[in-house]
């Protein structure tokens, strides 16, 4: 297959994927089937995702809590936790904005960067609306329109050729004509933030270190083309990061007695909360008057100044600043993981400590009740007012993941930052892969190395000390764990201010009876606590490597915990030969597929097999608290690779080199153990060394088996994979190249080669899938955050791809799912996807049904006091399931008829109401293996919807019975 026919095809796809109406490649298959490779397999819907830097919002009733990814908006039920429903806004825009109408509680309306502004029923889950405004949208707020009660005015900060403030009156339907809007406000400046007050009588935004106040006096015109507003601005000492606004009582005095005596002229009393980059709290008290007053002739400017108090005791930016509802006390947040509650007169403050991660967003509930704050691990927490006690935590996917950063932010020059711009500057940004992989004791869940906190601000190379498992079917967490030493709870700041670093989780593998874990985390001191032992820079690095410290730990699965406990830590597995360096470190982990067992490659260049054994003390069996054997994990192989290049096939001078890549593959037996190592890419031959695990001998060596940078190999049933600037399939058994083509990855450095490939092999399919980047450049962040990534599959005797697609961001795990064919993937948003074979049944990804509007507390009903309201809900409950159905009717492959299902289900219900007074002796037998044909299909993923499953469950209990 030739490199042009491979891009047509992937070009063919881009194509195909760019069709109106924003659903994913799966939907857009459906009842069409275009080409024959296209049809053969299909993509889920993303599940998961990094929350966006947006606030949280309550319901009006403050049962549910709003929280908005890229790509949706999810409705967490605060009693459970549970996600109750996605409004899914689709295609590839990202969501910038979202805020419940003030008009209609039960309506939400959502923004776009794309220039979108959509209004839902989220009630019902229904679109209501939808507007192209013609510009980027980044942020949104709703107020009522004074004139028109029932009608919202829509506020959004907007980007053409300037930054603008624009007023919107949507209009819909037959009355689309009426849409208005109006701007008021332009600055070549981006606008970072947005608050409306009184009606959107006073709006306040910030820009830079510009704290903007707007007020309209004649506020009662019925067109938005007449409203006009006066803005006023005053300068901080620091770059404003958050506001929060609050109308006040007027009580606190803005100007003695002149200004009581004016009080019926007075603007809306308004007090103003500014957050810093420097960690300041500014608190400006009925500012908008102060405004006024001072540009009055009649009032003397020496005698009147607006000067904010100044609170202060974050360390760094502040992330979020809110009053509570009475106003007595300020919350912020920030990078200190602590809460602090600041009463406003006496300006005492009090901390809620040892949160579990940097403090991002805070919003307080309507009844002053809770607080909503949101964390850098991507949760969500809910505390009460009371008592500050969490009564819910909302977690998704905490992967690493690189947020796009919409707005600017002000940036502070700090060692880290110093050395991170250093680093990206030598080999470009670099977006290391995720370990991870699919448990095999419950398939629908992947085990993730996650970092303790990453911020919206932070780059994607943040280490990863902990695991979560996630339920990537009913998109939820799970667990999480610690598998290395965190800071979470001790000082993680040095005597120079320096951020003390975790450990980093590299590999995670589990074994092949899913009751063991290997994982390997590597640590390093900074460079700055090891300058002063160094002549110059380069040997900084080096002091750096010597006291570098890397573990193998093998884990065991604990059934009545539910979490992994360690068994054994291997320290140093693998050597280093750089001389006064004791610890080297490994480049690969692979778990046998035949039994429990792994396999490490190192910077040694030598592959270790790990096997476990009885733990003997004394020549007598260590025995447990259960009175179970205790098992230990040792090395029961050690296998010297030789080294080539293309100058030199053996050159006893380059032992003492260290290995700069490395890769490990079994074969799906067990029997066969491939390994490649690489000093250089420019002098690599390309050897593969096929290592027999049993005996640890190397039966055969082979060259001119990849190019350029490796990254990765895999067995296909009889084919050999690698992956590198030539992606390969040899026949072993044959001893030939099946075929083999060259990715366009020339914009990508080696180390970005090496990361950002991915190969997964699916024994159950015998297939091969590559995730391809793909960018013009990547050399900046924003521009790594533009990149996206190809994923083709393959069969490894055709050399033509059975499917490819193209994901929206950059792929950085590529697994096989276990027990079932198929693909799972996690983007650089976090966002999980699984492809599957259309002969499959529709992968269950969880996707909230409008009808799991659930009882929320459980027990309000239980003694029947249900008010009209409730019967009210009742009735659009049964609807939005009758909906809900056809819906899922409409979903399934294309061989089934959804007016047929429709039918049947209807005929159903009709049986059922007929044959409700029969005798037992009427009803239909229904044999074991009727069932087992429905629901024996794979694994829960894999199941169809509910919907499907109750229909054909139903249609054999109701058929009709035979005659005797």
């Amino acid at each position: 297959m030739t490199l042009s026919d491979w891009r047509s095809s992937l070009r063919l796809h881009r194509l195909k994927q760019k069709t109106p109406g924003g659903t994913d490649v799966a939907k857009r298959h459906r009842g069409k089937r275009r080409s024959k490779k296209s049809a053969t397999w299909k993509v889920s819907e993303p599940v998961g995702g990094k929350f966006l830097n947006n606030e949280p919002v309550f319901s009006a009733d403050e049962k549910y809590l709003f929280v908005a990814n890229e790509t949706a908006v999810h409705i967490y039920s605060t009693a459970t936790s549970l996600l109750v429903r996605a409004l899914v806004i689709g295609g590839t825009t990202v969501v910038t904005g979202y805020a419940l109408s003030p008009t209609k509680p039960n309506t939400l309306y959502v923004s776009t960067l794309s220039g979108l502004i959509y209004h839902w029923d989220w009630v019902e889950g229904e679109k209501l609306g939808r507007w192209e405004i013609g510009s980027d949208i980044f942020g949104l707020a709703v107020a009522p329109m004074p004139s028109q009660p029932h009608q919202d005015i829509v506020y959004t900060v907007d980007k053409k050729q300037k930054w603008m403030l624009t007023a919107h009156k949507l209009m819909s339907g037959i009355e689309a004509s009426k849409t208005e809007l109006a701007t008021l406000y332009r600055s070549t400046n981006p606008i970072t933030s947005l608050r409306i007050v009184q009606g959107g009588r006073v709006i306040v935004a910030t820009s830079g270190d510009r704290l903007l106040v707007g007020f309209s006096e004649a506020f009662q015109s019925p067109s938005l083309q007449e409203l006009s507003y006066v803005f006023r601005e005053i300068s901080s000492s620091e770059w404003i990061t958050c506001i929060d606004i609050r109308e006040s009582s007027g009580e606190r005095q803005s100007g003695g007695k002149k200004a009581k005596s004016q009080q019926g002229n007075r603007a809306p009393s308004v007090d103003i909360v500014v957050g810093g980059l420097q960690g300041a709290i500014f608190v400006h008290e009925d500012l908008l008057n102060k405004m006024i007053q001072m540009e009055r002739p009649s009032t003397g400017r020496e005698t009147f100044k607006i000067t904010p108090r100044k609170l202060h005791w974050h360390r760094e930016a502040v992330n979020t600043v809110k009053f509570s509802l009475d106003g007595n006390y300020i919350i912020s947040g920030g990078s200190e993981t602590v809460l602090v509650l600041w009463q406003v007169d006496t300006g005492k403050r009090q901390f809620l400590p040892h949160l579990a991660s940097v403090i991002e967003t805070l919003v307080v509930s309507p009844s002053g009740t809770s607080y909503a704050v949101r964390l850098a691990d991507n949760s969500v927490m809910i505390l009460s007012t009371s008592e500050l006690k969490p009564t819910a935590n909302i977690a998704g996917i905490q992967a690493r993941s690189i947020t796009a950063q919409l707005i600017p932010r002000g940036k502070i020059t700090t060692v880290e930052s110093l050395e991170a711009a250093a680093s990206s500057t030598e080999t470009g940004m670099e977006f290391p892969r995720i370990p991870s992989c699919i448990s095999r004791v419950n398939p629908t869940q992947v085990l993730v190395a996650v970092p303790a906190s990453q911020s919206n601000v932070q780059g994607a190379n943040v280490n990863a000390p902990y695991l979560q498992t996630f339920d990537f079917t009913a998109a939820q967490h799970v667990s999480r764990q610690a598998l290395a030493r965190t800071n979470t709870t001790n000082l993680n700041i040095g005597p120079d201010a320096n951020k003390i670093g975790e450990p980093d989780v590299k590999f995670v593998q589990v074994s092949s009876d899913g009751q063991w874990l290997a994982t390997i985390d590597e640590w390093a001191p900074p460079r700055k606590d090891v300058e002063h032992l160094a002549v110059d820079g380069p040997d900084a690095s080096e002091e750096q490597t010597r006291r570098r410290e890397v573990f193998l730990k093998f884990w065991k699965w604990n059934v009545e915990t539910k979490d992994w406990e360690l068994v054994t830590r291997v320290d140093a597995p693998h050597e280093c030969p750089v001389s006064g360096v004791s610890t080297g470190r490994v480049y690969g982990l692979q778990a046998d597929p035949s039994s429990p067992g792994f396999a490490t490659i190192g910077e040694d260049g030598a592959v270790r097999i790990w096997k476990p054994k009885t733990r003997l003390r004394n020549g007598i069996t260590v025995r447990g608290s259960n009175a179970e054997g205790l098992t230990t994990w040792g090395c029961v192989h050690t296998v010297a690779l030789d080294r080539f290049s293309q100058t030199d096939s053996a050159d006893p001078a380059q032992e003492n080199t260290p290995i700069r890549r490395a890769c490990l593959a079994y074969s799906a037996d067990g029997s066969t153990l491939a390994a490649c190592i690489q000093e250089s890419a420019e002098t690599d031959s390309g050897v593969v060394h096929f290592i027999n695990p049993a005996t640890g001998g190397v039966p055969y060596i082979k060259s001119g088996l990849y190019q350029g940078v490796i990254s990765a190999i895999g067995f296909v049933g009889r084919y050999l994979v690698t992956v590198s600037d030539l992606v390969l399939v040899w026949d072993v058994v044959e001893d030939r190249a099946s075929f083999s083509f060259a990715p366009p990855i020339s914009t990508f450095t080696e180390t970005q080669r090496a990361s950002m490939l991915h190969l997964a092999i699916d024994t159950s399919s015998e297939t091969f899938a590559v995730a391809i980047p793909s960018a013009d450049s990547t050399k900046r962040l924003h521009q790594l955050q533009k990149a996206h990534s190809q994923v083709a599959i393959f069969d490894p005797a055709n050399s033509s791809p059975i499917f490819t697609t193209s994901m929206p961001r950059i792929v950085t795990s590529l697994l096989p799912t276990i027990g079932s064919k198929g693909y799972l993937t996690i983007d650089a948003s976090a966002q999980i996807r699984v492809l599957t074979p259309r002969s499959i049944p529709a992968v269950s990804i969880f996707r909230p049904d409008p009808e799991r509007r659930e009882t929320l507390s459980g027990l309000e009903n239980i003694y029947g006091d249900a008010d009209k309201e409730d019967e009210t809900v009742a009735a659009t409950t049964s609807t939005a399931m009758d909906k809900r159905a056809n819906e899922s009717d409409e979903e399934e492959d294309d061989d089934e008829d959804a007016g047929q299902d429709d039918a049947q289900f209807a005929a159903t219900h009709h049986i059922e109401e007929d044959n409700d007074d029969n005798d037992e002796d009427d009803a239909p037998v229904v044999r074991q293996e009727q069932l087992t044909q429905i629901f024996d299909v794979g694994p829960s993923f894999a199941l169809p919807p509910v919907s499907e499953l109750f229909q054909q469950v139903v249609s054999l209990f109701s058929r009709k019975p035979r005659n005797a």
